[in-house]
């Protein structure tokens, strides 16, 4: 299901306990599809979530839905919130989807007979 893959991929990528999230969509459009699975699972994994984006280490779309979601991606990535830099000044924020479209597609073919 969208929670389980929700669940199985940000807890792969989002090991840091410390670090602030944000989720959500570029240009304060409306979440997307199953935006709740991504709440769900921050909340689930302790994780602080931040009430803006430039308040986060991390962002991730508010979607579950896999082309809006990597439009979405693509647009957080070129707007890059700010954050503080390291002391390289180099900006600390990435992007990560909700779910790895990859990993789920390569497990669905394998599954094909």
């Amino acid at each position: 299901t969208g929670l389980a893959a929700t669940r199985e991929h940000l807890g792969r990528v989002l090991t840091n306990p410390d670090e602030p999230v944000w989720f959500g969509m570029p240009g304060g459009a409306a979440p997307g599809k199953n935006a709740w699975a991504i709440g769900r699972v921050l909340r689930e994994m302790k994780l602080e979530v931040a009430d803006e984006p430039r308040e986060a280490s991390v962002v991730i779309p508010g979607t579950l839905s896999p082309g809006p979601m990597l439009d979405a991606a693509e647009r957080l990535s070129q707007s890059r919130p700010q954050s503080e830099a390291g002391d390289d000044g180099v900006s600390r924020v990435r992007v990560e989807l909700g779910w790895d479209a990859r990993r789920s597609l390569a497990s669905a073919s394998a599954a094909r007979p």
